[in-house]
């Protein structure tokens, strides 16, 4: 079950998880949470934010081969001001997606 229902992707996401950095900064800061959904959104349909050329490329083969997928995305300005990026990763099994802060990597 995704809890992005309205979202056909490339792949399943798998369970859902957000990092204690991640879930204290979206109580603490309202805009963050709507923009993680927006991250994961992006992140299912194959866009991989700003990885580094390489990771695109890994990222797509890993559509189709089953391999981790892992976007990154920036934080905008007014959104969080004590983190620049956000992690998105999947697992080769498909069986969870992690939210993350680059930090918490």
């Amino acid at each position: 079950m995704s809890i992005l229902p309205d979202v056909v992707g490339r792949f399943e996401l798998g369970k859902v998880l957000i990092s204690s950095g991640v879930y204290a900064a979206t109580l603490e800061r309202s805009p963050l949470g709507p923009f993680v959904r927006f991250c994961l959104e992006r992140h299912v349909l194959g866009d991989w934010g700003i990885c580094h050329p390489d990771d695109v490329v890994h990222n797509d083969a890993a559509v189709s081969g089953g391999d981790c997928i892992c976007s990154v995305y920036n934080v905008p300005p007014g959104v969080y001001r004590h983190q620049s990026s956000v992690l998105v990763v999947t697992e080769a099994d498909r069986s969870c997606t992690t939210v993350l802060f680059e930090s918490e990597f």
